[in-house]
């Protein structure tokens, strides 16, 4: 009698489905993608970003005013930035390949989502800015190295700003645009320069003040995630290139020896 109460108990509760395949199902998110780029635009402002704003507060502690007035301009000006990664990547996603735009898309947004975790946590942990030098200590870091580095405070904060979100991430089921390409590129591309307009008054409005604070801080931004790692990556690896060709393009010391030598002789 016992085993056929918790067998009615069980089809009541989970419908007939396994308990792993019920709960699976309840976890599932639903939203639309315009709403969906909204909240991670959002995560990515203010999460990954902490330390970001914390030492632009610290930066203007004596004056709450151009505190503010900062603020807002950087609101918009990383704003403008994210969103028009997050549009770019989404026409391109569902211009080549819209039946599969949730897998493509989501996997975009994990990786850069674990990126975030780790470099917001190695700039607030060590009181770092990511710029070109410290790309090029990243990449010469050994086993040895690295593993100093690895605690169980980065552990949490991993798994509470990476993997959580990427889980969340992965559950949510982004509803895609019912307008046909076109008007979805419209209406994009109308949010994009309502966030630029806004973005110039507040530049207008504080000019002196920004002007100010760029020419004293001009790295604020390597604190800033992910516009950090990806703008200096690029920067560091356009300095390689440049570097290396210089190297090609100079010819060998053998060769400079023998042509002065021929010109000697001449």
């Amino acid at each position: 009698m016992l085993s056929n109460l918790l067998q009615f108990c069980k089809n009541k509760l989970f419908k007939n489905q396994n308990p792993l395949q019920h709960l699976n199902a309840k976890l599932k998110l639903q939203c639309s993608l315009w709403f969906f780029t909204l909240i991670y635009l959002l995560f990515v402002m203010i999460f990954s970003n902490t330390n970001f704003w914390g030492t632009l507060y610290i930066l203007n502690s004596q004056s709450f005013t151009v505190f503010a007035r900062l603020c807002v301009f950087l609101i918009f000006l990383l704003g403008f930035c994210y969103a028009f990664c997050l549009v770019s990547v989404k026409l391109i996603l569902l211009a080549f390949c819209k039946a599969k735009f949730n897998k493509y898309f989501k996997i975009f947004l994990c990786i850069i989502t674990i990126a975030n975790a780790f470099a917001s946590y190695f700039i607030s942990a060590y009181n770092i800015y990511m710029d070109e030098s410290m790309i090029d200590n990243i990449l010469h870091t050994d086993t040895k190295e690295a593993s100093n580095l690895f605690s169980m405070q980065m552990v949490i904060y991993i798994l509470t700003f990476g993997i959580l979100p990427c889980f969340v991430i992965l559950k949510t089921q982004i509803t895609p645009p019912q307008s046909n390409f076109a008007k979805y590129f419209v209406k994009n591309l109308v949010v994009l320069l309502l966030i630029f307009a806004m973005l110039l008054l507040s530049f207008v409005l504080s000019v002196r003040q920004i002007i100010t604070f760029g020419r004293l801080h001009k790295n604020i931004l390597d604190k800033s995630s992910p516009y950090c790692y990806i703008v200096n990556t690029y920067y560091y690896v356009k300095k390689k290139i440049i570097k290396q060709r210089a190297l090609n393009a100079k010819p060998p010391l053998d060769l400079k020896l023998s042509m002065a030598q021929q010109s000697s002789n001449k």
